[in-house]
């Protein structure tokens, strides 16, 4: 999957790896913690911080690559509702 980034001052190019996808995984998690409002509120410490990773797990799902290559799976934001 390619994700279109600038690669210079005037051009856009398809570009993938950890420095694209961070920011897309980044805001899937703001996405999630949103929603959970007592984690939201949560002091700001290691057991919040050791809670989010939890989370984010939680919604992970594998994609058959196993997880050398893609740790927990693909966050599914829609696991777990209606």
């Amino acid at each position: 999957m390619g994700i279109i980034s600038w690669v210079s001052k005037t051009s856009k190019g398809v570009m993938d790896g950890t420095s694209m996808a961070c920011p897309a995984v980044a805001g899937l998690i703001a996405r999630l913690l949103s929603a959970t409002p007592e984690l939201l509120s949560a002091e700001r410490n290691q057991q919040r911080s050791d809670d989010i990773i939890k989370m984010a797990n939680s919604h992970a799902v594998p994609i058959g690559f196993g997880p050398e290559y893609e740790g927990a799976g693909l966050i599914d934001q829609n696991q777990g509702q209606g």
